[in-house]
């Protein structure tokens, strides 16, 4: 009866391991989202720094300056926040997940990854699937509020342009001294 049951388990463990697989995918995606969103949070705050000189004496100018510089330094908060995802929380050693095998010696690896069971590997899967989706979603979750703050902070970065382009006859980014 176990020999008819085998077949079963293997193709789960196909499966779960198919799953991670394709999970690892998204990884890189939500990562060059953060890092774009990072790049533009600080190319687009150095700008405005650059350009906010406290001699203005325009309190709209001061106020958007100020406001966009929050809304960036919040986007690039979430977008770092992203690349450091708490990595804890698994009660079981893992023969999948690298940190885990990484801390093991080769020959404890070796021997632990030869006494698992199907069904050890089953769970092993299964739980790092469930694990990498949780800190998929975090990561997820991250971009996304860095996104909203970075489209925030364009419009009042625009509007600190234009007071300041207003203000002075000239477009501050380019403006020498």
């Amino acid at each position: 009866m176990t020999a008819s049951l085998t077949p079963r388990k293997e193709e789960q463990l196909a499966r779960a391991l198919s799953q991670y697989d394709r999970l690892q995918t998204f990884f890189p995606r939500v990562e060059s989202r953060a890092t774009f969103l990072l790049g533009t949070d600080v190319g687009l705050a150095t700008l405005t720094i650059l350009n906010y000189h406290l001699d203005h004496q325009n309190v709209w100018l001061m106020l958007c300056g100020s406001a966009c510089l929050l809304a960036f330094l919040v986007g690039m908060a979430f977008a770092f926040s992203t690349f450091f995802t708490h990595l804890k929380g698994a009660a079981v050693s893992s023969l999948i997940y690298f940190g885990d095998v990484a801390a093991l010696k080769p020959v404890d690896y070796f021997h632990k990854a030869r006494a698992a069971s199907m069904d050890d590997m089953l769970d092993d899967a299964l739980c790092q699937v469930w694990r990498n989706s949780e800190i998929l979603n975090q990561k997820f979750k991250r971009v996304k509020a860095s996104f909203v703050a970075t489209a925030i902070a364009i419009p009042l970065w625009i509007a600190f342009l234009a007071i300041s382009v207003a203000q002075t006859g000239t477009l501050p980014i380019f403006k020498a001294g």
